[in-house]
């Protein structure tokens, strides 16, 4: 006999480390296989410039089904940005120490991860 999750629903989790962002909050979601990563007024630990790479911000069971570039906002414009395997990556960050605030809704053919990234940020809906 081999049990198979349909269906599963991770709740939001705090994913936000302290070595990396400053600021702000940093969420990651599962539902079945979508995937929610919201970046909130967040600014980066260090003031880092230019390429910005962040490993480790999407672990297995969370990991996109394919490469994804999109803009995000990094105060005061929009900015490239590249969500890859277990790697977020920031082109262009300005001086300053911007604040970055954006969002990333996406598949995974993942499994169900076997432990949850972080911390619970609120409840898990009754579904």
């Amino acid at each position: 006999l081999r049990e198979q999750l349909v269906y599963g629903d991770t709740g939001w989790r705090d994913v936000k480390d302290a070595s990396v962002f400053a600021t702000g909050k940093v969420y990651l979601r599962r539902a079945g296989n979508v995937i929610n990563l919201i970046i909130k007024d967040a600014t980066l630990a260090g003031a880092p410039t230019g390429t910005v790479n962040i490993p480790g911000l999407t672990p297995n069971g969370f990991r996109p089904y394919e490469n994804i570039d999109q803009a995000l906002f990094v105060s005061p414009v929009f900015q490239r940005a590249f969500l890859g395997g277990t790697e977020l990556r920031f082109y262009g960050v300005p001086s300053g120490n911007p604040v970055i605030t954006g969002s990333f809704v996406y598949m995974t053919t993942d499994v169900w991860p076997a432990t949850l990234p972080g911390t619970a940020a609120g409840g898990v809906p009754n579904v």
